[in-house]
């Protein structure tokens, strides 16, 4: 049963379900226009949780687009130009072996979602596919087809290379790690930009108001690298805490000297963690660190199921100020937007407990960044780790490079050659339901949308996301960031999703109130 809504659509019923009608109303050629039929995600996570299927995430689908109206329509779709901005290759030139001959096959992440699904893919999973050589893999794919792909790291500056080839291009690739920043001035620029796509988690990198008002999808790969994020957390958590880089550095300048490694060096064991934001990164960061014997803590919007507190030995916190009281460290794993922006000032770490730790692998703006050298130098915190930085990449006298204590790593977290290989996927999946007009029918995903009418300035530091709403022990709802930003809107009225680095909603039912009864599927 396939369901279609502006172009874009959603498939896999659950049992039971019949979405006939819907289709019908809706129908494929966007014949309809329909802007107030409201369509139920295809599965019911609460019902069926491992049979939940969705794979990425529409932050904005402009709701008359007449871009998708061709694709569903017209059986030879006109050629594209796809802008891809990537990350340099390696110093010593793109590789020609690996360290490894494989990489770990996953079927499903976790809770039952699935895994990118393309009809095809023209590269080894496990290769470097993040970097300008690398092109995603897409190159094969897009000219066999007649687009235009166009692959750079040239993205900032007015004589960028991405500066000159944005005006005549439709589709803009990007990722968290290299993002080429789409600003309202660019977006105003690119007269022909249809669609914005994130190869990863998190597109703050896109002005959402402006995309909104031009009419620009913003599409990414959900779940793709926020295991891969977790990982690096708990990595960052231990180096801090063992003071594991100095010891290295020691070893590598020929010395031996233990006292020195040893005298800022700690047990993680009976330490309180301390996680602001427990969405599907931070769950995964505590589950990952609760076997050390920590005291776990964590702050949200809304509360984790009692059985998954029971089961981890959770405490809940009803905001991030009497959590940085208690804790030993804070792990952060919030969206970017107003509320969480510069959140960690001089005013909140002067709260914390002398000599805790800070490790961020959101957004470095959610961070002060004077306020954490001063924390450092002054003794205030023992240490501060991330991946994140603003802006990206960070200038060479960007002062975290040189601050005291730090286990800073350039933004690496999310592009393990296994996340690659995830996101690549996704992004070649996104591009066959854009490009071609017979793979929008088959695609096996759902979909969720912001409506123009409710979103106002704000909307540009705002990423929904879908809510693991399994894990929280309440069904999908109405979903809005406080102020008004974009909402999500279901039959049950019901608001959902708290802070999260990678399907965040902010909710508020006094915003829900006059909203329209469709932004979704």
């Amino acid at each position: 049963m396939t369901s279609v809504r502006f172009g874009l659509k959603m498939t896999q019923s659950c049992r039971g379900r019949d979405y006939s009608r819907q289709r019908r109303e809706l129908g494929y050629g966007l014949s309809s226009g329909r802007d107030d039929v409201h369509v139920r995600p295809a599965c019911n996570r609460d019902r069926h949780p491992k049979r939940s299927r969705r794979t990425y995430c529409v932050l904005w689908n402009y709701p008359e687009h007449p871009a998708l109206g061709k694709i569903v329509s017209e059986s030879n779709r006109a050629m594209a130009k796809i802008v891809c901005v990537l990350y340099e290759d390696p110093v010593d030139g793109y590789p020609k072996s690996y360290a490894r001959d494989d990489i770990p096959k996953i079927k499903a992440y976790p809770g039952g979602q699935t895994l990118p699904t393309p009809k095809a893919i023209d590269f080894k999973p496990g290769n470097l596919l993040g970097s300008v050589s690398g092109e995603l893999g897409l190159r094969k794919f897009l000219e066999e087809k007649g687009h235009t792909l166009v692959v750079t790291f040239d993205k900032d500056g007015p004589d960028s290379v991405f500066e000159r080839e944005l005006p005549d291009a439709e589709v803009v690739i990007s990722q968290p790690f290299w993002p080429a920043y789409l600003t309202t001035a660019r977006i105003a620029k690119a007269k022909n930009l249809k669609l914005a796509i994130t190869a990863g988690i998190g597109s703050d990198h896109v002005d959402l108001q402006a995309a909104m008002e031009r009419g620009v999808t913003v599409a990414e790969v959900t779940y793709c690298n926020s295991i891969s994020t977790a990982e690096h957390a708990v990595t960052m958590i231990l180096a801090l805490v063992r003071n594991y880089i100095p010891s290295y550095q020691w070893v590598v300048k020929g010395g031996w000297n233990i006292a020195d490694c040893v005298t800022r060096s700690y047990d993680l064991e009976g330490m309180n963690v301390g996680i602001v934001g427990a969405g599907r990164i931070g769950l995964a960061v505590m589950r990952r660190v609760k076997p050390f014997d920590v005291n776990l803590h964590y702050t949200d919007r809304h509360r984790l199921a009692p059985a998954i507190e029971k089961e981890l030995g959770a405490s809940f916190h009803p905001n991030v100020q009497s959590l940085v009281k208690l804790c030993d460290i804070i792990s952060i794993h919030t969206p970017l937007h107003p509320e969480t922006e510069h959140l960690f000032n001089d005013t909140l770490i002067s709260t914390m407990k002398r000599g805790a730790y800070i490790v961020n692998t959101a957004r470095g703006k959610i961070c002060d960044r004077d306020a954490i050298v001063r924390a450092l130098e002054g003794g205030k915190l023992a240490g501060y780790a991330g991946d994140v930085w603003f802006p990206q990449p960070a200038p060479k006298d960007h002062p975290w490079r040189t601050m005291p204590h730090h286990g800073m790593t350039p933004h690496t977290a999310g592009t393990t050659l296994p996340a690659q290989a995830r996101y690549a996927a996704g992004v070649r999946e996104i591009l066959e339901c854009w490009l071609d007009d017979q793979s929008v029918t088959p695609l096996v995903k759902t979909f969720r949308t912001v409506n123009q009418r409710t979103v106002n300035q704000k909307t540009r530091y705002a990423q929904p996301r879908p809510c693991r709403d399994r894990e929280r022990g309440h069904r999908r709802g109405t979903a809005t960031p406080r102020g008004s930003h974009p909402v999500w809107a279901s039959r049950r009225r019901r608001p959902f999703a708290p802070w999260r680095q990678d399907d965040s909603c902010w909710p508020d039912s006094a915003d829900l109130r006059g909203a329209p009864k469709s932004s979704a599927i």
